[in-house]
């Protein structure tokens, strides 16, 4: 019994050393990798293509949106000359991935086994030949087609329930019309825009992500197929004909956009059109991400979408020889972020999220967050307080990052699941500022875009003292439209715009002043004590020019610090043209 024991012992102590070392070898065995280049072409010479006759490459949408503008088409616009790229594409090895427009090149796969990259340069229309990166050959994967066959029906059996439980005919309040999402709306003002009839109607926004995964079944996004409100979408990572099997993060996105169920989650800007692109590879982060964000952004300007939304960023990669540094986030150094710069260029409002890092040893904003004409998007929580994973700025030339910043805790957004509920990132920050943009930009037709976005800083609760972590801080876009001059925002005889009631959460008590005068305000907070009289319990004092739009985050930080008291208090605003008083009352 004991040698049998112990033969059996042996056998299953083999069995495993094997197993063991299979996984060793198994584990050492490389991926096998493609490595991907951009080429840059010297010229657009013999292009079929004329400046003069744009319609043959751009959308009328898009000749429109920049004719109103007034922003030329160049020769930057015309398509890379395609004679070039059938060149290139004949050498043994080469697969043909983009071709930009705005930067004159084209981005390949290589197998350098076949075809080096110094044969490539002979070419005498090629300027230079940039390595990029490298990614692992995908491999197909069996599925079980009856299994998978169940799961869908479960699901679409719950959607359905669903559909039948949202449907009400009762008439709702402001709040319950947003649902569960008005927090973060309010926190904007966003609905006092949506009273005005500015929901992002005829604007058109490209939103690009990972994949919008179920955003065809969903019961969040019904009004968008209704209502033929996508406009297109297509796939820059894998080049198939549907964007909705897989990426959870792009549905999440879109929800704080577009999401119109009233009564359970509304978003910013329901009634926008839609261009969705997937450009985000979910299985291996590389720089040709940055390429396809690029081609992206391409087709955006093509198709004539005027706001990107983007809640993506690049720094540093698994394959460390193409990671970024911090210095690379000067605004103008990453292909990506040339990218967005030049899609502003181009007619586009660039929204794009600083980035998650707050906690990693890489805590600044990522690419392309960084960019001159990019409008970064920091998180907040509902008191206003910094989300602790939000991305740091400055840029590193020095510059305000993130610029502005909205709800990114506890954010309420659609799953692909079917469920609606709270996520954190300022990946979905960054959306719900997207929505209020297309807002503005709906009610200001002739206003440029360079306009819009100094009226939404000039909005923000820290405009005057602007910050690392919160930019210029929450936005106020009804006292945007003022700025914009679309509503009579506030009386001149009376120096003030918008006082916000101090209800929950600290982004509600920030005090937003016009001044119509040179002149010096000052802010005070006080308490009535026992016998009635109010006592200063804090103050500051500012010199405001004729025409300055000013917001403090004076009173926030007080807050912030100390907190209040249950009682009566007493905020005034005085200086040699006005006084404005309000009283508030904390605890009944």
């Amino acid at each position: 019994m004991e040698s049998k024991n112990r033969q059996y012992n042996i056998f299953i102590l083999s069995l495993f050393l094997a197993l063991f070392n299979s996984n060793i070898l198994q584990a050492e065995t490389p991926l096998q990798m493609r490595e991907q280049y951009i080429i840059l072409l010297k010229d657009k010479a013999n292009s079929p293509f004329e400046i003069t006759k744009p319609e043959e490459f751009l959308s009328l949408r898009s000749i429109e949106r920049k004719k109103k503008l007034g922003i030329p088409i160049t020769e930057e616009d015309l398509p890379v000359n395609m004679e070039y790229k059938n060149q290139i594409a004949q050498l043994p090895g080469v697969q043909f991935l983009f071709a930009s427009r705005w930067f004159n090149s084209i981005t390949i796969d290589l197998d350098t086994n076949t075809t080096k990259p110094q044969e490539i340069l002979r070419f005498p229309f090629v300027k230079d030949i940039e390595h990029i990166g490298r990614t692992p050959i995908p491999t197909k994967e069996v599925s079980d087609s009856v299994s998978q066959k169940d799961e869908l029906e479960i699901f679409n059996e719950k959607v359905e329930n669903l559909r039948l439980s949202y449907k009400t005919s009762r008439k709702l309040s402001t709040s319950e019309y947003y649902g569960s999402g008005f927090e973060q709306i309010e926190m904007l003002s966003g609905h006092r825009v949506h009273q005005l009839g500015y929901k992002g109607k005829g604007v058109l926004i490209a939103v690009l992500d990972v994949g919008f995964q179920n955003v065809n079944r969903l019961p969040a996004f019904d009004s968008l197929f209704a209502n033929k409100q996508i406009i297109s979408y297509t796939d820059f990572v894998e080049f198939d004909s549907t964007v909705w099997n897989s990426g959870s993060h792009g549905t999440n996105s879109l929800s704080c956009i577009a999401a119109n169920i009233p009564g359970v989650f509304v978003g910013t800007a329901p009634e926008a059109n839609f261009v969705l692109i997937k450009t985000e590879n979910d299985n291996y982060e590389s720089r040709l991400e940055e390429s396809n964000w690029l081609a992206g952004a391409e087709y955006s300007d093509s198709i004539g979408a005027d706001i990107i939304s983007s809640s993506l960023g690049y720094t540093t990669f698994k394959d460390k020889e193409f990671s970024h540094t911090y210095s690379d986030m000067d605004g103008k150094s990453t292909l990506i972020t040339r990218a967005a710069n030049k899609a502003f260029e181009k007619g586009m409002i660039v929204m794009n999220s600083a980035g998650n890092e707050g906690f990693d040893p890489w805590h600044y904003i990522g690419a392309p967050a960084d960019g001159i004409n990019v409008v970064a998007s920091g998180g907040v929580d509902i008191y206003m307080y910094p989300s602790v994973f939000s991305s740091f700025g400055p840029s590193f030339d020095g510059r305000i990052k993130p610029n502005i910043s909205a709800l990114a805790t506890n954010t309420i957004v659609a799953e692909s699941n079917a469920e609606i509920g709270p996520s954190n990132g300022t990946s979905f920050s960054n959306p719900i500022l997207a929505g209020m943009m297309a807002c503005l930009i709906q009610a200001c037709p002739d206003k440029s875009l360079d306009e819009i976005v100094q009226a939404v800083y000039k909005s923000g609760s820290h405009y005057a003292f602007p910050d690392e972590r919160y930019g210029y801080g929450v936005p106020d876009f009804a006292m945007s439209l003022a700025i914009l001059g679309k509503i009579k925002g506030f009386d001149l005889s009376q120096n003030f715009v918008f006082e916000n009631e101090l209800k929950k959460g600290y982004a509600l008590a920030t005090l937003r002043v016009y001044s119509a005068f040179d002149q010096k305000v000052t802010f005070s907070l006080k308490r009535m004590n026992e016998s009635g009289k109010y006592k200063k319990i804090t103050k500051t004092k500012v010199k405001l020019n004729e025409g300055d739009f000013y917001s403090t985050p004076w009173l926030i930080n007080y807050l912030q610090k100390h907190g209040l008291k249950n009682g009566n208090y007493l905020i005034e605003i005085e200086s040699k043209y006005m006084m404005y008083r309000r009283t508030l009352t904390i605890g009944g």
